[in-house]
């Protein structure tokens, strides 16, 4: 980039983001912070652990479907395909039963994390009131670019 097209970002630059506002509460923004921090903090574990639940209701959803197509196998093939006992006696009940209660837990774990974005935007919302600074406004309006794979030597 030329010194003049640098020149003119600079300049752009400078016009466009408002100056530290002076009727800022500082101590109550500090505050705000922190708190904001915190609630950032909890929705990152929280997004995590829904994370966690979902892999594990794909798992138990892929244990049912395998215990169904092969309990459809034994009794299409009519006793000759080998088939877990378990499985013979119970029908995929027991895998079923465990997909659901998965699928119960996972549903109210999104439910919950639902609460902790709204904790985090309501904590977004004070930090932009005491600090008098409009963080939504500068936020990227696209996710930032992934970082470049790590190249071997």
């Amino acid at each position: 980039m030329t010194f003049y097209g640098r020149t003119v970002v600079i300049v752009a630059a400078c016009l466009l983001l408002p100056a530290v506002p002076a009727q800022a509460q500082w101590p109550q923004c500090v505050a705000d912070l922190e708190a904001l921090s915190g609630a950032a903090e909890t929705t990152r574990e929280a997004s995590a652990n829904l994370s966690s639940l979902e892999t594990t209701l794909g798992q138990e959803q892929d244990i049912y479907t395998r215990c169904t197509q092969g309990l459809a196998i034994y009794r299409r093939d009519r006793g000759t395909s080998p088939i877990p006992e378990v499985v013979q006696r119970d029908g995929c009940n027991l895998q079923l039963e465990s997909y659901q209660e998965t699928e119960k837990r996972y549903t109210a774990e999104v439910d919950r994390v639902s609460a902790v974005f709204s904790a985090l935007a309501a904590a977004v919302q004070a930090v932009e009131v005491s600090c008098q600074y409009p963080l939504a406004a500068y936020a990227p309006a696209e996710p930032p670019a992934e970082p470049p794979a790590a190249t071997r030597d």
